[in-house]
């Protein structure tokens, strides 16, 4: 996966180790970046595709927004330990596709950048759990479809002419699953799908939404 990555960080050993563990095993040359401004200025001199962004910096929702606007083929990702749902939901809304801990593995590492890269939203396991817990819902092979367009950041217009429906049909589509799910928006409507995704018998993907629980932990 060859590229450029930035990262956003005042931790110099982190990205020393990121670079050795992550970065060049998978071809990504990296630049650091240790203040905004020296951000911002990367961001529009390198192009990078992936920006890495350490949550103990600052990192605010309004921030991310300013940063998606001035890269915005650039796949933002949230470095963080401990963050709250409600963050997250406001980080994602502002145009971050991933969220990672700073202590995990290599491979979630390379799950994490290769799906970010692609486009798609990436959150750990474990993350989405503590996020969402209850019932499950089972969705037909045509809500399975228009929830795996979703987590690709698609708009209405685009999921439509992808499944060749009108965009009052998936918008129709849209209110049912929130109904059956319990998901408040489109962005917890893709965090279940991340959090339960399944392959059925025949190999095909296949959904089981979990709906939320009134008890979420605070924090991640």
């Amino acid at each position: 996966m060859a590229g450029h990555i930035t990262i956003f960080s005042r931790h110099e050993l982190l990205i020393a180790g990121f670079r050795l563990l992550v970065a060049d095993p998978a071809g990504l040359a990296v630049t650091g970046c240790s203040d905004a401004e020296g951000l911002r200025v990367s961001l529009q001199a390198t192009r990078s595709s992936l920006v890495l962004l350490d949550a103990e910096c600052g990192v605010t929702p309004v921030f991310v927004a300013e940063l998606k606007a001035l890269a915005p083929a650039s796949g933002l990702i949230l470095w963080a330990d401990r963050v709250s749902p409600e963050f997250v939901r406001q980080a994602i809304g502002a145009g971050v596709r991933g969220v990672i801990r700073r202590n995990a593995s290599v491979e979630l590492y390379r799950q994490c950048l290769e799906q970010v890269a692609a486009g798609q939203l990436w959150l750990e396991h474990e993350m989405s759990q503590k996020l969402l817990s209850g019932k499950t819902v089972r969705l037909s092979p045509r809500e399975r479809q228009l929830v795996g367009l979703l987590t690709q950041g698609l708009r209405n217009k685009e999921i439509a002419w992808r499944m060749k429906i009108t965009e009052g049909t998936t918008k129709a589509y849209l209110t049912r699953l929130f109904e059956k799910t319990g998901a408040g928006d489109r962005f917890e409507l893709a965090m279940y799908v991340l959090q339960n995704l399944e392959t059925g018998a025949a190999g095909s993907p296949a959904f089981t939404f979990t709906k939320a629980s009134a008890t979420e932990p605070s924090l991640l």
